[in-house]
């Protein structure tokens, strides 16, 4: 009964949504998938494109849970985490490395039956993260707020023997997400407390430069575009700005919906996906460098964290929490 709630309850709002709005959006509702007794907010997700495997961190739950996306069934629910934050699968390894917040380590399991086999200890509460696969280093957002410091550390760990290989301080107590540029090895790094752009050398592990934000308020989600040269940046303040990535000039800024936390840059689209904590999913294509027009916004009607864009499976996965009588769930979009 619940499942069928949460389906009409999407399926009214959005139609609503579309009949007083401009362009339809490309993500097309496919699949519910119910998480039934689960309850709190979602951090992150985590995908084994090969194995139909994907893995979901509910914050209060202790647990990892890994869902066959062939049937959409519960697999297991990887027990021994006080609270994870970000989830990542190497599939070379068949490895699932997690950052455990209040345990202060990134435990690393064996795919196959989920056993620990290795934690990186003594990193100071570790959240997001971000995976190189050419040097198949982790860079992972640690110190801040949460560990009561007033500054933060990105910590490099790597990921084939399990070591901590050091850290790179940057002022400020809230980082958020982060990206790597692959042509100039230059990674990016939102510090949404200074309000600005952080540019790092990760070999070096120094900071080259910082760039404010002026056109957006309070940066959140970060997405880049090599081929075009192009940052962009999502903000709370309800714009994504656009910043030439080897300058950090500000180009222009385009509006989204209110409360964003993630996003990600498709380059065979050219597409830009916002999902935001208010219920929404804004699109944009990127018509060139400097010009971007609207793909739509699909509303969800409740809180929409996280997003997963897949290109691989041609979709685009978001968390909605428990809210009302309705189960939590995983909502699975095709893209269009």
């Amino acid at each position: 009964m619940k499942k069928s709630l949460t389906i009409l309850f999407i399926f009214i709002t959005a139609f609503a949504f579309k009949a007083k709005s401009g362009p339809a959006s490309p993500l097309e509702l496919a699949r519910t998938i119910p998480m039934p007794g689960i309850t709190g907010r979602f951090d992150s997700f985590g995908i084994d494109v090969k194995g139909h495997r994907l893995f979901v961190t509910p914050l209060d739950h202790k647990t990892v849970e890994v869902y066959d996306l062939k049937t959409g069934k519960l697999i297991h629910s990887i027990p021994g985490i006080e609270k994870a934050h970000a989830v990542l699968y190497r599939g070379d390894l068949d490895e699932i490395f997690v950052t455990d917040g209040p345990a202060g380590s990134l435990k690393i399991f064996k795919a196959d039956k989920y056993e620990l086999v290795k934690a990186v200890e003594q990193l100071a509460q570790p959240d997001g993260i971000l995976y190189d696969p050419a040097t198949h280093y982790l860079y992972i957002i640690t110190g801040g707020e949460n560990a009561k410091l007033d500054y933060s550390l990105i910590s490099v760990v790597d990921t084939d023997k399990g070591t901590h290989l050091g850290d790179i301080r940057i002022e400020g107590g809230t980082m958020e997400e982060m990206r790597l540029e692959k042509s100039s090895a230059r990674l990016f790094v939102v510090n949404r407390e200074k309000n600005r752009i952080e540019v790092i050398d990760p070999k070096k592990r120094t900071i080259l430069t910082s760039w404010p934000l002026t056109l957006g308020k309070l940066p959140v989600g970060l997405a880049i575009d090599e081929s075009a040269h192009r940052l962009f940046v999502g903000c709370r303040s309800e714009v994504i700005e656009v910043l030439d990535a080897a300058s950090g000039k500000e180009i222009t800024s385009v509006p989204i919906s209110k409360g964003i936390d993630g996003m990600v840059f498709d380059p065979a689209t050219k597409r830009i996906y916002s999902e935001a904590n208010t219920g929404a999913i804004d699109v944009y294509e990127e018509v060139d460098a400097d010009h971007y027009r609207s793909l739509g916004t699909t509303p969800i009607g409740s809180p929409a964290k996280p997003g997963l864009l897949v290109p691989e499976l041609n979709r685009y996965f978001v968390a909605v929490p428990q809210h009302d009588n309705v189960d939590a769930a995983i909502l699975e979009y095709k893209v269009q």
